[in-house]
This record gives structure tokens, sequence and C-alpha cells, in this order.
């Protein structure tokens, strides 16, 4: 569904944002996220508190070819979605 979802923070929980990349490697067992954020509108005690963002990128070597993973194609319930491509 394309809309916005509202999310209470859980304390001492993370969230990781999935990239197009590992939608190929996984033949989209994990699925690209749209990496937006709006802050809370009550949070804290006056309504502003910081909120800590540590992204962290990782990505192939720039001539990998990426495609979907032997384990997780090739069987009854699972065709490969993804042609391979070069990530540079």
């Amino acid at each position: 569904h394309q809309q916005w979802v509202t999310v209470d923070p859980i304390p001492g929980a993370f969230i990781c944002n999935l990239g197009d990349m590992l939608a190929r490697w996984s033949n989209n067992q994990y699925v690209s996220t749209p990496h937006r954020v709006l802050p809370p509108k009550k949070w804290g005690n006056n309504g502003q508190q910081d909120r800590i963002s540590i992204p962290f990128f990782f990505d192939p070597n720039y001539d990998s070819i990426i495609q979907p993973i032997d384990e997780l194609v090739g069987n009854e319930n699972s065709k490969r979605l993804f042609e391979p491509i070069m990530y540079g």
C-alpha cells in the first residue's frame, strides 16, 4: 500500500531500511522501502526531542554482478524475478 503508516517508537529498537540491491539479491523476499521519516507530533515532555539518525550504506564492488542468490530461486515456489546486472 502506498500510504504513510504511523508507528510508535519502541525504546531500544532501531529501524533498518532495505535498498534495491538487497531486494535483487533476495529475489524480492526483502522488499526495498521508501526511505522517509516524519518526526512524531508529540515526543518528550514538550513535544520536541532530537531524533538520532545514523545512516550506513554498504555497497558491493563497482564491477559486481547483482542477481538473486541461488538458494532463493529455482524451486517450485520461486522463479527468478531479476536478471543479472552490473552494480556500477
